[in-house]
C-alpha cells in the first residue's frame, strides 16, 4: 500500500474529539445565523448535554432558557447554572406547560429507541413553533446511536403535527470547517405552518437526504481501515484501538 495513504489513514484514526470545544465552536457559528432570523428571547434545549449551546445562547443575550437531559449529568458537568437545567427522561413524552421562542434538539434523537421517536416529536412541537433540529443519518456512526434515520423520516413525523422542514442553515455552513460535520449534514429549521418562518420561506420537500461528501469520505476511510486490518498492514496499536471501539459499540447496542 502507498505509504502516504497509510500515514493519512493513521492520522484520521488518532483524532481526539473534545465535545465541549467542538460543540461550542459549532454553536458559535450556527446560532448567530439562526438568531438573525428568529431573534428568540427564550430557548429550550432538549438533550442539552453540558449546556454548551445554551451557554452560547446566553452570550447572545438570551436570559430565559432551560436545558433538559437525563440523569447521567451532574452539576459539575454543566456550563450553565444548575437551576437552568431539568432532569428529564427523553424516552418518554413530556410537557413543561410552557412554550419557547426556539426549541433546540441537536444530535439527540438517534440516542433514543425508535419507539420513543413519536413521543419526542410530539414533545418538541408542544414547546414551541420553531425548532432547530438535527439527528444522525444511517451509518453516520457515534457513541450509543440506536436510531439513525434520514431527515425525511423525521420530516414525516413533524408534518403530522403541522410542522415543516426549512433548509435555511445548511447552505451557510456546508463547507465551514469550524462546524462539526454532523451539524453541516443534518441541521434544519422546523417550523409550524402558521409561523412567520412558514410565511416567509418555502418548505423543503425534496432533496433533503443529501450525504455530505466529508461523511462519504469518512466511511470510505473506515472501509480502507478494515481492509488494512484484514491484510495486517495497520499498526498493532491502532488495530487494537479499532477492535476495542468496535467491541464497545456492540456491547452498548445490546
Amino acid at each position: 500500500m502507498d505509504q502516504n495513504l497509510n500515514i493519512k489513514v493513521q492520522k484520521k484514526l488518532s483524532f481526539t474529539y473534545d465535545a465541549c470545544v467542538y460543540n461550542t465552536q459549532s454553536a458559535e457559528v450556527i446560532l448567530p445565523i439562526v438568531f438573525q432570523e428568529i431573534k428568540p428571547k427564550s430557548v429550550l434545549d432538549v438533550g442539552c448535554g453540558n449546556g454548551s449551546w445554551l451557554k452560547v445562547c446566553e452570550k447572545l443575550g438570551v436570559e430565559n432558557y432551560l436545558g433538559l437531559d437525563g440523569e447521567h449529568l451532574s452539576p459539575n458537568d454543566l456550563l450553565i447554572p444548575y437551576e437552568k437545567f431539568k432532569e428529564q427522561d427523553l424516552r418518554q413524552p413530556f410537557d413543561l406547560q410552557n412554550k419557547y421562542d426556539l426549541v433546540l434538539c441537536l444530535e439527540v434523537a438517534e440516542h433514543l429507541p425508535e419507539q420513543a421517536a413519536d413521543g419526542l416529536v410530539q414533545s418538541l412541537t408542544t414547546h414551541g413553533d420553531i425548532i432547530l433540529f438535527s439527528a444522525a443519518i444511517p451509518y453516520q456512526g457515534g457513541f450509543m446511536h440506536i436510531n439513525e434515520q434520514y431527515p425525511s423520516y423525521w420530516q414525516k413525523k413533524f408534518e403530522s403535527y403541522g410542522f415543516y422542514f426549512y433548509d435555511l442553515v445548511r447552505p451557510q455552513i456546508w463547507t465551514n470547517p469550524k462546524v462539526q460535520l454532523w451539524y453541516r449534514q443534518n441541521i434544519f429549521v422546523v417550523a409550524h405552518k402558521d409561523s412567520f418562518i412558514a410565511k416567509k420561506y418555502r418548505a423543503s420537500s425534496d432533496f433533503i437526504d443529501f450525504v455530505h461528501p466529508e461523511l462519504y469520505e469518512k466511511k470510505a476511510y473506515q472501509a480502507l481501515r478494515a481492509e488494512l486490518i484484514e491484510k495486517g498492514e495497520l499498526g498493532i496499536t491502532l488495530a487494537l484501538k479499532v477492535l476495542k471501539n468496535s467491541i464497545l459499540k456492540k456491547i452498548w447496542k445490546k
